[in-house]
């Protein structure tokens, strides 16, 4: 179905790319000056001079030619080509297209397919966003792999002070049972963080030599399940005596909430503002109806008014419109503007008829 419009379409200089004129097998009837259509008999499109239909098309001429001497300049004339031309026929194409480098050339605009093949002869990455060779990509995860000091992993951990360092104690959701290793990261004393051997009276110290680069795998856990822990304390360290800082280790490490999130260890949650039309619960997020939808609906039209305000009390020219046919509700297009934060002006070039548009207005 076409869409109509209710008001001249300005196209500001704009193009009107990929647009077809109307196909027809004989002119409209009643055409207005320089309306236009094109005849599927002969595949020519014709404009109405107000007079008569003039083909776009020289062929279609009643003389059925156009005489070269009478252009003033001869289509015929390499010389005076300008527009496309077939490749076959310029002798030289491959040799100098080939002579071109691909820097010569704009950047691309979408992705390149490399169809299996490697790109290869990569010189060495020096900055955020240059491909990266296979053995210089090699050389840097053995260079990091290198400086972990593996260690048995823990059953959980706890990232804040933990008083009584004795007892079995539930730990981010775990509840801990004798013998059990759990890894302390958040002591107020930070030469207590380190892994602990959990008992039913006092806890004993991992027997495991803490290294600079010492690394456990948190195997339990609401929050901290499955991540990846290591220490960032350089130079010497004596067990209990030296103030250790233990990081998450990975990508884990450089998560930031930003606005509208919670960061709690490695979950995000939402965090919704009152009133700002987003509600989160246990079911996800979605839209406060009351808050975010808003809409006033009207059916205009007098028979004699040809510029219409319609009243929608919004509060806001924050808005957007709808139109169509009150009856066949066909979508049209209309000229209107928000003239104030609680009206919308429409502006038509022949008034509609009466009750015969059907205004939707959001905001």
């Amino acid at each position: 179905m076409s869409r109509k419009y209710l008001a001249h379409v300005d196209l500001n200089k704009l193009q009107l790319q990929n647009a077809l004129l109307h196909p027809l097998a004989s002119a409209p009837s009643s055409p207005g000056v320089g309306q236009v259509y094109t005849n599927t008999a002969t595949g020519t499109a014709y404009v109405w001079s107000g007079a008569a239909w003039r083909p776009t098309d020289a062929a279609q001429l009643t003389d059925g030619s156009i005489q070269i001497s009478a252009l003033a300049t001869n289509p015929l004339s390499r010389a005076n080509h300008t527009g496309t031309q077939l490749s076959s026929t310029i002798s030289d194409l491959a040799t100098t297209v080939k002579a071109y480098k691909l820097s010569d050339f704009a950047a691309p605009s979408a992705n390149i397919p490399m169809a299996g093949f490697t790109l290869t002869g990569l010189a060495t990455p020096t900055a955020a966003g240059h491909a990266a060779e296979y053995s210089w990509v090699q050389a840097q995860i053995q260079a990091s792999a290198a400086g972990i000091d593996n260690k048995p992993s823990v059953v959980a951990l706890a990232a804040s002070n933990i008083a009584s360092l004795s007892g079995l104690p539930t730990v981010d959701g775990v509840a801990m049972t004798a013998g059990q290793r759990l890894l302390l990261v958040g002591q107020t004393a930070a030469t207590q963080n380190g892994v602990y051997v959990v008992a039913a009276g006092a806890w004993t110290r991992d027997v495991d030599i803490i290294t600079p680069q010492a690394f456990w795998l948190v195997e339990q856990g609401t929050t901290y399940g499955g991540s990846q822990w290591k220490v960032s304390t350089t130079g010497t360290i004596t067990l209990g005596t030296t103030s250790l800082s233990i990081v998450q280790f990975g990508a884990g490490s450089a998560y930031s909430a930003g606005y509208g999130l919670t960061l709690t260890g490695a979950s995000f949650a939402v965090n919704a503002k009152a009133g700002g039309g987003i509600v989160s619960d246990s079911t996800g997020v979605y839209l406060d109806a009351a808050v975010a939808a808003r809409k006033y609906a009207a059916t205009i039209g007098d028979g004699s008014s040809v510029s219409i305000a319609v009243a929608h009390g919004l509060g806001t020219q924050d808005i957007t419109v709808s139109i169509r046919d009150a009856s066949t509700n066909q979508a049209y297009e209309a000229d209107w503007t928000a003239t104030g934060t609680s009206v919308v002006t429409f502006n038509f070039p022949t008034a509609p008829a009466a009750n015969s548009l059907r205004v939707v207005v959001h905001g």
